[in-house]
């Protein structure tokens, strides 16, 4: 009877696959004996699982950092911080591998124009390709006459398309006139709204083909010319996503 309840514990104990730790070694349950583990097998899922990284689930192996491991075995390798940050660098803004960003370093402000002018640090070097983009402003302006209208100066035979604009009044598409005409890429957005001396915020989203390498640069004005100062300030940003 005794021998019998030894021997079910010891079943119990090896079918649970009871793992101790002694000394940096790992050791498992081997019928009546425990033995080191054999750690030569490699990890047979195809992807680990991460917690608490937006927008990402699960994390391929080769993502994984190879001078991070577990214990001193090097073929068992666990997620590093640089891992992550590789995963999510590559597949962030909705899959593309190529993002671009400029950033406003300092306020920039226009007063008494309604002409369109390139904005002083928002400029961006691409190739022949289509980006989505995202234009994020951070500025105001005293009174709310002067309007707001943003465009971008691309290469020859340029598009833009798809435009939202969203801002702290309105949630919606905001266009007096649309930038989803694909014959100009110079095309006027008009944001009438946008009337606060601190604090407003916008944010363009949609669709750009460029027709060739250069340089795309946001363009802004005051949508009607008035003696009130209309500012952009310091980081504001333009990112493009291929």
């Amino acid at each position: 009877m005794k021998n019998k309840f030894l021997f079910t514990i010891l079943f119990v104990f090896a079918s649970l696959n009871i793992f101790a730790q002694k000394e940096s070694e790992i050791f498992r349950l081997d019928g009546t004996e425990i033995k080191p583990m054999d750690l030569t097998w490699t990890i047979p899922k195809a992807y680990v699982g991460l917690g608490n990284v937006d927008n990402v689930q699960q994390m391929p192996l080769s993502y994984l950092s190879t001078d991070t491991t577990m214990v001193e075995y090097s073929n068992i390798k666990v997620p590093s911080q640089k891992a992550v940050v590789d995963y999510v660098t590559d597949h962030s803004g909705g899959g593309g591998t190529t993002i671009l960003t400029a950033y406003k370093t300092a306020d920039e402000t226009v007063n008494n124009s309604a002409t369109l002018q390139d904005d002083d640090h928002l400029t961006l070097t691409v190739e022949s390709a289509t980006y989505r983009f995202r234009l994020v402003i951070i500025g105001g302006q005293a009174d709310v006459t002067p309007g707001l209208k943003i465009s971008f100066d691309l290469p020859a035979s340029g598009t833009v398309k798809g435009v939202k604009f969203y801002n702290q009044i309105s949630m919606v598409n905001f266009f007096a006139t649309a930038l989803s005409a694909t014959g100009d890429p110079v095309a006027l957005v008009t944001a009438g709204a946008w009337a606060i001396a601190d604090e407003c915020y916008a944010i363009i989203e949609g669709y750009i083909t460029t027709g060739g390498a250069g340089t795309l640069t946001a363009q802004w004005a005051q949508q009607t010319a008035h003696a009130s100062n209309t500012t952009f300030n310091a980081g504001s940003y333009l990112k493009l996503i291929k």
